[in-house]
Parts: C-alpha cells; structure tokens; sequence
C-alpha cells in the first residue's frame, strides 16, 4: 500500500503539525522516525491547543496508532509528560502509541552534556540544550542506553557503570554522573510508561501492519537542518529528509507521496546561513504576523522572505513530488 510522508522543506516550523494532523485521519499508523524533545509539533482539536515533542501527531476521534521508530532519542519524562497530558482529555489514549525497543534514550546528563559543549564551543551552534546531540553522539559512540535495556535490571546496570565510568573520565569534574541515580530514573520512567499502556515492540514485529496498512511518516524540523545535507554544522543530529523512513525498516518508492511543507516566507531557529534574512521592524512585523516563536523553546525564530533556490535544492534532496504551503494569508 502506498505510504506518504510529509517532512520540512526548509529549517523547520513550517507547520507540519497541522498538516500532519488532517492527512492523520486518513491514515492507520503515524510514524514519527526521527529527531527528539527538541522539535515540536502544535496541533488543535475542538479548539483545544496540544503540542507534541515526541509523540506522533495521531488523530484524536479515530483508531490511528503512532510508531515512535528507532532513528528518534526519546526522553522518556517528556513522553510521560505529553501523555498524561493527553490522558486527561482522552483516558486510554496511551495505548494506541507503540515505540521501537531498539531506540536510544535522552538521559539527563545528556542535557548537562549539552549546555557544556554549547559553553565551550568558540562559535555556538544554538542548540535547543535538550540532550539531543550528545544522546546521538553515544549512540554513535556505542555508550547510549537503548529501550530493550530496561527490560533486564542487572544488564542495565552494567551498561550504566560502563558509560558512566567513561563519561566522568571524560569530564574530570566538570560534570558528574551518578549510576543509581541514573539506573533509578530509567527504571522509573520505564515502569511509568508500562503502566499507562505503552507498547514496546520492534518494526519488524509489525512489519505486516505497516506493509498493509495506510502508513503517515511524520518528519520532524526540516530539509536544510539535515546532519548530511542541511547548512553544516548549524543542523541538528539526525535524519530529516524522507528517507528516515528507513529507521521504520521502510523503502519509499516512486509510488509513494512525500509532501514538503513550505511557508510563504523562511524562518530558522540558531546560528547558520540564512540568506533572505530580514532584521529590525520588518522581521519584527512578520515574526508576529506568523507567530514565530517555538513551539519547544519560546525564542524568536529568524524570519525571512521565500528561497526559491534554497526550496529547489530541498526538493532534489528528498525526492519531494508534492508540495504544501503555509501561511501564505499573511
């Protein structure tokens, strides 16, 4: 069955959550296949505001399930959090959300890590400080935890002294781990998400209900904050261009539709290139015509006019065959 996916086709906050949300309602499964808590998706039903970080942007009033895939880092309390939230409005809601046992895990110290490395770095990148690129940097590294791990006390643990052995070598004093607190909070949030009635299972344990089913993969940021081919090193960790697909063990094809979501102007949060950039009160009049703030930080978010050339390249990048645009009313 044909799969659609719907990413950013500039630096994010191009209003995919609304997108996403009315194309759910079509679909069975919404696929969230990369990135972290620090992107977020803002989404309404019957007028209510709900703004996910992590989990995927089901429909609310149908049977859809959300996959969180194993190419994301969760942090686990932010996920707790989002669903207790939706819990309050939609009892038993937490049961239709299944995530990848092989997924790595946004531990605290990797937000301390974060600030660290923004605060040391001669020129700063302009991280959210959510942990996201240190969790990615030990998943590379082999020193992450992943979800299976919590399945097995005594494993967890022996994976926890190692890495933290490692870690506190590594910053000699200038951040310090502890393994029962951190074995403790894993243990906890994991029990935490087990009692709502959160899945735990593995792609290729669904394989045949993604194969038949009406597949959304819901992208997260945008094309030009892409590891491989956004403006480097002022991207984010992970893959957002389609073909994070691949982390729901999923091959998009020619017959598939992958939508890029574009605003009638360009907006980006941090540091990097931005070359139809505006300043002072025309930025400032646009900012709050678009309500340019984030959704997971509250900054300002840069505003600038349309790129042409920079959306041409987005659309080469991602093989995009259709096209959504935002905001153009204002």
């Amino acid at each position: 069955m044909n799969k659609l996916a719907i990413i950013g086709a500039q630096w994010g906050d191009e209003g995919k959550g609304k997108v996403v949300n009315y194309f759910s309602k079509f679909n069975d499964i919404i696929v969230r296949s990369s990135g972290g808590a620090n992107a977020g998706h803002t989404i309404y039903f019957k007028d209510k505001k709900y703004v996910h970080h992590l989990l995927p942007s089901i429909t609310f009033d149908t049977d859809s399930k959300g996959f969180l895939a194993k190419g994301m880092v969760i942090e686990l309390e932010q996920m707790i959090e989002e669903l207790k939230v939706l819990e309050a409005d939609f009892p038993g809601i937490s049961k239709r959300f299944m995530v990848d046992v092989e997924t790595f895990i946004v531990l605290p110290y990797h937000k301390e890590e974060d600030g660290l490395l923004e605060s040391m770095r001669k020129n700063p990148i302009g991280t959210t400080k959510r942990g996201i690129g240190p969790a990615y940097q030990d998943k590379a590294a082999r020193q992450n935890v992943r979800i299976i791990d919590l399945f097995d006390d005594e494993l967890l643990r022996e994976r926890v002294e190692e890495i933290v052995y490692l870690k506190n070598n590594i910053y000699e004093g200038k951040m310090h781990i502890d393994v029962d607190e951190t074995v403790n909070y894993l243990l906890d949030k994991f029990d935490q998400l087990l009692k709502l009635g959160v899945t735990f299972t593995s792609a290729s344990e669904i394989e045949d209900e993604i194969k038949n089913k009406r597949v959304l993969f819901e992208g997260a940021q945008g094309i030009m904050l892409d590891l491989d081919s956004g403006t480097y090193p002022y991207v984010t960790s992970s893959t957002t261009t389609a073909y994070s697909a691949s982390c729901a063990d999923v091959t998009l094809t020619d017959d598939d539709t992958i939508m890029g979501v574009v605003k009638a102007y360009t907006s980006r949060v941090g540091e990097g290139e931005f070359p139809t950039e505006l300043f002072d009160e025309e930025a400032d009049k646009l900012r709050k015509l678009g309500n340019e703030f984030g959704a997971t930080t509250g900054r300002n978010r840069r505003v600038g006019w349309i790129d042409l050339a920079q959306l041409r390249y987005a659309i080469k990048k991602s093989k995009i065959n259709s096209i959504v645009m935002t905001k153009q009313t204002y």
